[in-house]
C-alpha cells in the first residue's frame, strides 16, 4: 500500500506538460489567425461567364447580322459590348427590347452596319468587368 501513496503525491510533471500544451495551442491560433489574414488578401479575379451564342447571317457582304444566346449564364446587358474587328459596334438592339439580361433564346440585332462585313472580319462579344471574349467568329 505504501507504493501507491507514492505516486499519488508525485506532481513533478504536470507544470511542463500544461506549459506544452499551452505553446501548442497558441502556434496553432496564432498560425490560423495569420492565415485568415493572408488568405483574406489575395485577390479573388472575377470570373467571365459561360454561354452558347450563335451567330446568323454573319457572311461576306452582309449589311446585318444576329446573334442568339442558346444556352448558359444570364449575363446583364449592360455589361456586354458586341465588337466587329475590335471597333465598338453602337447601333445593336436586343429582342425582346425591354431585356435587362442577355440569356437562352434572346436575339441581339446588330441594326445597318456602316461597313458591311467581308470575309476574314472577326466578330466577338466581350465581357467588360473581366475584360474576356466570351464570342469569337471570323465572318466567312
Amino acid at each position: 500500500m505504501k507504493a501507491n501513496r507514492k505516486f499519488i503525491n508525485n506532481d513533478d510533471a504536470v507544470s511542463p506538460v500544461i506549459a506544452v500544451i499551452l505553446l501548442v495551442a497558441i502556434t496553432v491560433v496564432l498560425a490560423a489567425s495569420i492565415w485568415f489574414i493572408v488568405n483574406g488578401m489575395t485577390d479573388t479575379a472575377d470570373k467571365a461567364p459561360t454561354a452558347v451564342y450563335q451567330v446568323k447571317d454573319a457572311n461576306d457582304k452582309a449589311a446585318a447580322f444576329n446573334v442568339t444566346c442558346v444556352s448558359g449564364d444570364k449575363i446583364k446587358i449592360a455589361e456586354l459590348e458586341f465588337r466587329i474587328n475590335g471597333a465598338s459596334i453602337t447601333t445593336g438592339t436586343y429582342i425582346p427590347s425591354d431585356a435587362t439580361y442577355f440569356e437562352a433564346g434572346y436575339v441581339w440585332y446588330s441594326g445597318i452596319l456602316t461597313d458591311p462585313l467581308t470575309s476574314g472580319d472577326l466578330i466577338t462579344i466581350v465581357h467588360t468587368p473581366t475584360n474576356t471574349a466570351i464570342l469569337s467568329k471570323i465572318v466567312a
